[in-house]
């Protein structure tokens, strides 16, 4: 039987939850400043063009917009983490080649907090960010405007649902001050 998780794990938990949560909607944010770059509607065209130049001023659009969505993955990643540490939520040990989060996702969907396809999306922008950050040579523009696209529409519905299932747990001794 596993030992109960000490009182400052608990804290840092919380504290992190807290400290992710509050910055969430800026760094959405800042994500869909980035993409706006591309045009209001975010075009895949401009963004291609921008992903293949030697212009530094245009790829240095690509890259923000990498940061952010990347930014955005890895809060995600965190809260998933933290929030199913800090709830008790059993979670399976992670297997070669997926993403480090994916079981505290699968936890969230096992116990309701998210659907099966939100996990499943959520899983995939994962492996996306995975070949951003470790096999940038083989992405493409079409794969970083789908995996920004996807993240636009489910960030927001993921907060949503996370937000209100973890509050509860929120409560607990105060974490100190930064």
């Amino acid at each position: 039987m596993p030992r109960p998780p000490r009182d400052i794990d608990q804290k840092r938990w919380r504290r992190s939850l807290v400290d992710h949560l509050e910055d969430y909607p800026r760094q959405l944010e800042a994500l869909r400043f980035s993409a706006r770059t591309f045009g209001p509607d975010f075009g895949l065209a401009q963004l291609a063009d921008a992903f293949s130049s030697d212009e530094p001023e245009l790829y240095t659009r690509v890259q923000a917009i990498e940061r952010a969505l990347g930014r955005l993955q890895s809060y995600m990643a965190a809260m998933a983490e933290d929030g199913t540490k800090l709830a008790g939520l059993v979670r399976r040990a992670t297997q070669d080649r997926e993403p480090r989060a994916q079981p505290a996702f699968e936890a969230l969907r096992d116990a309701g907090v998210i659907t099966k396809d939100i996990c499943g999306r959520i899983v995939a922008s994962q492996r996306i960010r995975n070949r951003l950050e470790h096999d940038y040579v083989k992405m493409d523009a079409e794969d970083l405007h789908e995996a920004v696209t996807q993240m636009l529409k489910l960030a927001p519905e993921f907060l949503d649902r996370f937000a209100r299932w973890v509050e509860p747990h929120l409560v607990g001794p105060t974490p100190p001050a930064r």
